[in-house]
């Protein structure tokens, strides 16, 4: 992989040493002004500690919209108020709130694995992009609606409708990571130039793992509600899993 890089179609990449490069057509139809502004703003020079700069900002935006809706979704644990201070009305009460802890348990445990991935692909990546930054907010997005979804399957996790929205919104936010992925490491345009191509191809395939299997638990709540939250919290051990092969068929 080459550790100076240039976009085509406008868009504006910074290399490794922190330069901004760009190549755009040229288009007769353009009138001078402006294509002397553009021409100006894509190949706008830019330090190298500003460009590492960048990419901090992108990471310490990510880990704390991730850090904010994780916090978030205990907001969803709440006893109503008791009608008598007893030991068997507080247990119903506990009881009662089951179906709140289950989708916490889930969506802390999806939210921590999708950290986790975000982390491992931004610590590959050494080179900003504006695309890379508004995908990134694609993906941040898809999380904090998180604790939404989460409330909502939590009260009325037994509709067939809250159970496929949670699952739709698991489909999304693995859609905008796996996409996130695939725009950076696209012939190894934004990546560093020691990621190997083993590296590249267990994110991908753990990505990719873990996508069709939220696409598997949206078809599975239509008919099942409690057979998708299995599919939900199964996605820890079938991804590391996928992992773990696609590591061993790429080291051979």
């Amino acid at each position: 992989m080459s550790s100076t890089r240039s976009t085509t179609s406008g868009e504006g990449v910074m290399d490794a040493a922190g330069a901004a490069t760009s190549s755009y057509p040229s288009n007769p139809s353009m009138t001078s002004s402006w294509a002397a502004t553009i021409c100006r703003y894509m190949t706008e020079e830019i330090s190298g500690e500003h460009h590492r700069h960048l990419l901090d900002r992108v990471v310490f935006l990510s880990d704390g919209v991730i850090a904010i809706a994780m916090t978030l979704l205990v907001l969803d644990l709440r006893l109503p108020p008791l009608a008598d201070l007893s030991s068997g009305t507080l247990r119903d009460a506990l009881v009662s709130n089951i179906p709140h802890f289950i989708s916490f348990v889930i969506s802390f445990e999806v939210i921590g694995i999708f950290w986790m991935s975000h982390l491992r692909m931004f610590s590959f990546i050494a080179v900003y992009t504006r695309g890379l930054a508004f995908l990134n907010l694609l993906f941040l997005m898809s999380i904090a609606i998180m604790p939404f979804s989460t409330t909502l399957v939590g009260d009325y996790g037994r509709l067939t409708l809250a159970a496929v929205f949670y699952s739709l919104s698991l489909v999304f936010t693995s859609g905008t990571s796996n996409l996130l992925w695939f725009y950076a490491s696209r012939r190894g345009r934004l990546l560093d130039p020691a990621v190997s191509h083993a590296d590249v191809v267990v994110v991908t395939t753990r990505g990719l793992v873990t996508l069709a299997l939220f696409i598997v638990g949206t078809a599975v709540a239509f008919i099942n509600v409690q057979l998708a939250s299995i599919v939900w919290i199964s996605i820890a051990f079938v991804s590391r899993a996928a992992e773990r092969i696609a590591r061993r068929r790429a080291s051979r």
